[in-house]
Parts: structure tokens; C-alpha cells; sequence
């Protein structure tokens, strides 16, 4: 009995977790950009972060620390999809927001979408019909709401 629910339990995990599939990486040279990431709301609402994303033509690296210099979250996203950089503990909703800046930034994103829709609260992105994130560009970057239903607000920075 023990073995016929844990094979539910696995089965209902994995049917409601959501991988993007990678395309193509965005064409970006070898270069850095910086963020300012503050999550306006969500389970760390209040919480500020500097994110740092390194660009290559194989794959992009994307660094999260807190004010402290703390690591957040430390990815990479290649062709292959995502996948950890160092021992840091993975972050899946780190994951979904750097793939929600990733479609920001590029004019092409790198993902397999079922859809993108245009509405008033900005891009809203779906895989296997599901939503993902809306992505609206502000004054001064993007905001970008998940499915988990966190807020961010995401500064580009010189």
C-alpha cells in the first residue's frame, strides 16, 4: 500500500511540475548585465537582491546573492534547459523568474511557449496551456508576476 501511493504521490509531483523547453539561447555576446531584484509580494515580500547574469554564446550564468552577498541561487541555462552551478541548494522559483527576465530581455525568447498573450497587465506566457508569468515593462524595468503568485520588480542596472 505504501508503494502503490508513493508512486501516486510521484506521478501527481511530476504532472504538475512544469519544464520549459530551450529552443535556442538568445544571441548575446560575451557580456554581464546587472539586476536589482525586489520581491514586492510573496513569501519574502521586502526582500531585495542583486542578480547578475553572464551571457555567452553556450550558456548563460545567472548569480542571485542577498544584501549580504549571500548566494540565492546559481544557474545555468544552456540548450540542455536549466541546470545548478555549484553545491547551493536549488531554487525552483529562481528558476521560473530567471526564465521570466530571460523573455523580457530578449526580443526572441528562448522557450517553447503554447501560447503568449497580450493583455492589459502585460505578456503572459502558458506551456501546456498552464500560465507561467506576465512580464510587464515600468519606467525602470519589468514587473513580473509567477504562478506562485510572488511580485517582482526587476531594475536594470548600469
Amino acid at each position: 500500500m505504501r508503494k502503490l501511493i508513493s508512486v501516486a504521490l510521484f506521478l501527481l509531483l511530476a504532472s504538475c511540475a512544469t519544464h520549459l523547453q530551450v529552443v535556442q539561447l538568445p544571441q548575446k555576446t560575451d557580456s554581464v548585465m546587472l539586476f536589482k531584484v525586489d520581491q514586492l509580494a510573496g513569501k519574502q515580500a521586502g526582500q531585495q537582491s542583486l542578480l547578475s547574469v553572464q551571457t555567452g554564446t553556450k550558456q548563460w550564468r545567472w548569480v542571485q546573492v542577498d544584501a549580504l552577498g549571500s548566494p540565492l541561487a546559481r544557474i545555468n541555462l544552456s540548450v540542455e534547459g536549466w541546470h545548478n552551478d555549484g553545491f547551493i541548494m536549488p531554487n525552483p522559483q529562481a528558476q521560473w523568474l530567471f526564465s521570466a527576465i530571460t523573455t523580457a530581455i530578449s526580443p526572441k525568447s528562448p522557450f517553447a511557449f503554447s501560447r503568449v498573450v497580450h493583455s492589459v497587465g502585460g505578456l503572459e506566457y502558458f506551456t501546456k496551456n498552464r500560465w507561467c508569468w506576465t512580464t510587464k515593462p515600468t519606467a525602470n524595468g519589468w514587473l513580473i508576476r509567477l504562478a506562485d503568485q510572488s511580485l517582482w520588480q526587476v531594475t536594470p542596472l548600469s
